[in-house]
């Protein structure tokens, strides 16, 4: 589901260096905290790296000193603005993905500098959510199914899901183990590029194999991308 829809309005990817020894302590303990959508430990500046989702920036200053400040074991974090998803793929099978569509309209995945507008397609209601809830715990319902758990009419859940497919608010997607196709090696690349080329290297960025996830960022880096490979010879080449 598209978190703009949902009313998240910021997101930010932290990195996290932890004490000697505090390593597994730490990512199971962030695994616990609300907001935390993924927890990745690696090796390189950070310990840690997780992705976390906000209603706005109060949240994050909120994250930063009472969540993050109360887990023993963190030395220091630092924290990456996410401007915009602009590539999102599950295609793993695809040495190249396919950049993750959102029906009809044509519009970054989940874009973070501008506010969501009532007439932008990005709202939903409180049937739209328990459809979007049933179908995040089982993407392979049946429509008939999906209409008797949230007790209304099947067509008025088809309606519904075609809507929320064509506005770009869900994706229904098969979320294969990158395990399980033999990949090996996942890469978090930082790139920095000159204001004036920002577009043009996303769109280059995009289109290289191997890369799943772009995004364009306010930090360190101008763009991250998500990348998997079979081994390291891979990654160097």
């Amino acid at each position: 589901t598209n978190p703009r829809a949902l009313g998240y309005q910021a997101a930010a990817m932290i990195g996290i260096r932890v004490l000697p020894g505090q390593l597994n302590t730490v990512a199971e303990e962030l695994c616990r905290r609300r907001g935390v959508l993924s927890v990745v430990v690696g090796t390189g500046r950070h310990d840690i790296l997780i992705w976390t989702l906000f209603t706005g920036a109060t949240e994050i200053a909120g994250f930063l000193d009472r969540e993050l400040g109360s887990i023993a074991g963190i030395m220091s974090t630092e924290t990456t603005i996410i401007i915009g998803w602009n590539k999102v793929s599950f295609a793993y099978t695809s040495p190249h993905g396919e950049p993750r569509k959102g029906g009809g309209k044509k519009r970054i995945w989940a874009d973070f500098s501008t506010p969501v507008s009532d007439d932008s397609g990005m709202t939903v209601d409180e049937t739209d959510l328990k459809v979007l809830r049933a179908l995040e715990a089982d993407g392979r319902k049946p429509v008939s199914s999906l209409a008797k758990e949230i007790h209304t009419s099947r067509a008025n859940v088809a309606a519904r899901l075609q809507r929320l497919l064509d506005d770009g608010v869900a994706t229904i997607v098969c979320n294969t183990s990158p395990l399980a196709l033999g990949y090996r090696m996942f890469a978090m690349i930082g790139i920095k590029v000159t204001p004036s080329h920002l577009g043009a290297v996303v769109g280059r960025v995009c289109g290289l194999p191997n890369v799943y996830w772009v995004m364009t960022v306010a930090g360190r880096h101008d763009i991250v991308a998500w990348t998997m490979f079979a081994d390291p010879s891979e990654l160097a080449a």
